[in-house]
């Protein structure tokens, strides 16, 4: 509620949350209250991205489930500011413009326990080369 009352006055063009939407990934009443949350951006239009952190995806177990049915593709796939995402939103970008200059912000997964990062990074490096 915040962030929609005050858009005009914080001058919000996009917001990145880098992890940790909810404190305990399989608990669904807090998924739930999450999505009520960021419906709230949703709905006011607000650009942004999320990112999950150690929390959401039951730390060491990198189980992306419950994120992805909340906060995966589906959800940011409608959106003009919306370029794409790698592994239903593991890693994303979306591309925005603020004060006329054009920003591609992308927020991604460095790496998970025990695998390779090779392929999100050369995701990231060719979508980047692709935009710019």
């Amino acid at each position: 509620d915040f962030l929609v009352a005050q858009r005009s006055n914080l001058d919000l063009q996009f917001l990145m949350h880098t992890g940790d939407i909810v404190n305990d990934w399989d608990q669904p009443a807090q998924w739930q209250r999450a999505d009520a949350a960021y419906r709230d951006l949703d709905e006011a239009r607000i650009p942004y991205s999320v990112l999950a952190g150690n929390h959401d995806v039951g730390h060491h177990r990198n189980d992306y489930g419950a994120y992805g049915r909340w906060f995966g593709e589906q959800r940011f796939a409608g959106n003009p500011w919306f370029g794409g995402s790698l592994q239903d939103n593991r890693g994303s970008y979306s591309l925005v413009s603020a004060d006329g200059i054009d920003l591609m912000a992308g927020p991604y997964v460095v790496g998970e326990r025990g695998k390779s990062t090779s392929s999100r990074s050369g995701w990231t490096t060719g979508t980047a080369n692709t935009r710019s």
